[in-house]
């Protein structure tokens, strides 16, 4: 009789084989019927594949677990199909397979154990004492471990071994070392063999193979469990062949390969953004120093024109002199006439504007050009026009921008004339501060061209470090939609187990009321 927990899962199974029947693929959900089918029975068989190179003694160790001559054995790869013999005193509840060598290079013998090996609950690799560590052995234990396949790893014909060549102990330190090297996740580990040795664990495997036959209908309804989830990735794996594809293809054209795994690729993604965010940094920040540093020397250079002293005393007083010519009454002498008013007003007028232009030369255009030739000389890539383009920052003191300051409704006070003066002078300022202005842009912007091209291999990193890390995302991505699907069919023959589940429990309620 079939038990509760068989009738439950199988109801689960029958729910996801619904769900890819209507998503269109028959054929992964004909092979969940298969599973369905090993839960029918009232006693599920447990299915052992033995697997390994042809000459590691599996077919003797097999004949030892059986009692007797059952198998065919030699030193050569006889074994060439796959022999199904059902393990005493286990009641047919565990069927033991004797595969072809996992070495051959027949193509048949290759496909048989492969259909063996994705059957079988429990996988025995069977290794020569002398081969333990052969890389096709060990590279079928990690296949298979991270496949979440139950793997009893088998150290054969351990009468080998000599203690006097090295200390037992160590040889098994030596097979943890490559077991762990090759990250396999051994369930068991045994050393057998069918000859006399002190540390033969012959008894122990077989009574290990035996006590299978006591649970299996949970070894059974586990590992189809087990095999409902493969089937269910390899089905979402078809729906996502495609983009998949394309995003592989996009992966190793970056980088050459593809990750080995979500955490490798997860990994490459981290250090990536790592990366990619020390390069923006670094570009950022040479740039962001370059303006920052721009703009002090924008500041000073102004500070300096606000504080040139070009109006002292002297040339303040000149200023004064002239405003005092331009006030109603002004006169030459006793027997002054226009003439001589105009005449002298014009002298005073030219004595102020010389005095202002040699100082305004002096003390604010000279001293600016030598700055700025400082900073066109310090470089290592302006040439000698930049050099004479400073010679543009200049500034002619005219008789007309002068006389165009006079306020003449302010001439009635007697204060006039020192504002006058401030008046000329902030304006020569401004009309220098905009020429001066005006070249500053034209260097700063020559400045953020050469750190443009600088930085162009820089930029260039950073386009291929964000290039990758975009393809390792869409990678990523196409994983996560991958184990979403996954979950979602998963969840739905749960959803569906547990509602049928429910209405089962229900109506046993309703039959025991009415009882």
């Amino acid at each position: 009789m079939i038990s509760a927990e068989q009738l439950t899962t199988l109801s689960y199974l029958r729910s996801v084989q619904s769900a890819l029947l209507q998503a269109g693929d028959e054929d992964i959900a004909n092979r969940v019927g298969d599973l369905c089918a090993r839960l029918e029975s009232p006693s599920p068989e447990v299915i052992v594949a033995f697997c390994g190179l042809f000459s590691a003694g599996k077919s003797s160790l097999l004949n030892a677990l059986l009692g007797g001559g059952a198998l065919e054995t030699g030193a050569v790869p006889t074994t060439s199909e796959v022999a199904q013999v059902a393990m005493p005193d286990t009641e047919g509840r565990v069927l033991l397979y004797d595969t072809p060598g996992i070495d051959s290079t027949d193509e048949t013998h290759q496909r048989a154990t492969e259909a063996v090996l994705h059957r079988a609950d429990v996988v025995v690799l069977v290794a020569d004492y002398q081969h333990v560590e052969a890389e096709a052995n060990l590279e079928l234990a990690h296949t298979l471990t991270s496949e979440g396949k139950r793997v009893w790893f088998v150290v054969n014909q351990i009468d080998k071994h000599l203690d006097f060549e090295l200390p037992f102990e160590e040889f098994q330190s030596g097979v943890d070392r490559a077991l762990e090297t090759w990250e396999i996740d051994a369930e068991q580990v045994f050393y057998t063999s069918t000859r006399s040795s002190v540390y033969n664990q012959f008894a122990v495997l077989e009574r290990a193979v035996r006590d299978l036959g006591a649970h299996s209908d949970t070894w059974v309804r586990e590992r189809v469990l087990t095999s409902l989830h493969d089937l269910v990735e390899q089905h979402v794996d078809n729906v996502l062949a495609e983009v998949r594809r394309a995003a592989e293809a996009q992966v190793r054209e970056a980088f050459g390969v593809i990750p080995y795994d979500t955490a490798e690729a997860e990994q490459w993604h981290s250090d990536l953004a790592r990366e990619k965010q020390a390069l923006e940094t670094s570009l950022q920040s040479e740039r962001h120093a370059i303006l920052v540093h721009q703009e002090e020397q924008r500041q000073n250079l102004i500070r300096e024109v606000d504080l040139a002293q070009i109006a002292p005393y002297g040339t303040t007083e000149l200023g004064r002199m002239y405003i005092e010519s331009l006030r109603p009454g002004f006169r030459i002498g006793w027997f002054s006439n226009q003439q001589k008013v105009e005449s002298e007003r014009a002298r005073r007028l030219e004595q102020f504007v010389n005095d202002l232009a040699e100082r305004t030369r002096t003390f604010l255009v000279w001293p600016l050009h030598g700055q700025l030739r400082g900073m066109v000389g310090v470089t290592d890539w302006a040439d000698e026009k930049w050099l004479g383009s400073v010679d543009r920052v200049d500034l002619e003191v005219t008789l007309a921008e002068c006389q165009n300051q006079v306020k003449t409704g302010a001439l009635v006070s007697q204060e006039y004339s020192y504002q006058y003066v401030k008046d000329v002078v902030t304006g020569l300022k401004r009309r220098f501060s905009a020429r001066l202005g005006d070249w500053l842009d034209e260097w700063f912007a020559a400045e953020l061209e050469q750190l443009d091209k600088a930085q162009v291999q820089t930029a260039l990193d950073l386009a291929e470090v964000t290039h990758k890390h975009s393809t390792v995302g869409s990678w990523l991505e196409i994983q996560t939609e991958r184990a979403r699907q996954v979950a979602a069919l998963c969840q739905t023959g749960e959803e569906k187990q547990l509602a049928q589940q429910g209405a089962t429990d229900e109506r046993a309620q309703d039959h025991n009321r009415n009882s």
